[in-house]
């Protein structure tokens, strides 16, 4: 898995439309990606997921992490224009969990509120894959 990682980070792990536990909170029509830092941080996984799941943590003792507004969306034209197809809000658990995504190809867009980067994973998901790991991807602090 490719990563770009900067000196003091956040750990998100990547899940899908609703918690498994109901920790994660669906967003609303009017919550959108929060404003990043400076950049926009991204990476690319080759292989297919049947489902994203996973948790939110900080640094090093992967401590969960709460008020990261997690959101899937499908790239709907040649011009790389983007569409919301699920989002939710991590709870103090920082778990999150979304299902029942047509396959396809999907970014994976992390944002929280005071000056954090944005991090972007591209992932593809299919229901027939086998590959059911969490996915990991790190969200860097602004300097």
């Amino acid at each position: 898995m490719k990563l770009f990682v900067a000196s003091l980070t956040i750990l998100f792990c990547v899940g899908l439309a609703h918690s498994q536990n109901g920790s994660c909170v669906k967003l609303t029509a009017e919550e959108t990606t929060r404003e990043g830092y400076t950049a926009t941080v991204v990476s690319k996984e080759k292989k297919p997921f049947k489902t994203l799941t996973g948790k939110a943590v900080f640094g090093v003792n992967k401590e969960p992490v709460e008020d990261v507004f997690v959101e899937v969306f499908a790239v709907v034209s040649k011009d790389k224009e983007l569409k919301r197809v699920a989002g939710c809000r991590t709870g103090a658990d920082g778990r999150f969990y979304f299902a029942d995504l047509q396959k396809g190809k999907y970014i994976l867009r992390f944002s929280k509120a005071g000056g954090y980067k944005i991090t972007e994973i591209t992932v593809k998901v299919s229901p027939k894959s086998k590959r059911s790991e969490e996915i990991i991807g790190f969200v860097e602090v602004g300097t």
